[in-house]
């Protein structure tokens, strides 16, 4: 779990087996990691971005700690490679 900004809206973003997941008061998002097509980190200093590129357009999960955002792009990259999860 880490605290970030998703369309101007404070959450946190939780990391499953099966998704990425950003739940603010008045804004969700779930992304399966099977609707990734890729995703990477930006940002080294204060803050960072966690950019995931989907089907449906780019998403930015922002104001993130930059080792929390490499950590989490790297576990999903991870994920993305192993294929769906099995149930």
């Amino acid at each position: 779990m880490a605290p970030g900004i998703s369309t101007g809206h404070d959450g946190v973003l939780v990391v499953t087996d099966r998704r990425l997941l950003f739940v603010g008061l008045r804004h969700k998002l779930l992304v399966p990691y099977d609707g990734i097509a890729s995703v990477k980190a930006s940002g080294r200093w204060f803050r960072a971005n966690l950019i995931l590129s989907t089907a449906s357009g780019k998403t930015v999960v922002g104001g993130l700690d930059p080792s929390h955002a490499t950590e989490i792009a790297a576990f999903a990259r991870r994920r993305i490679a192993e294929g769906p999860a099995i149930v």
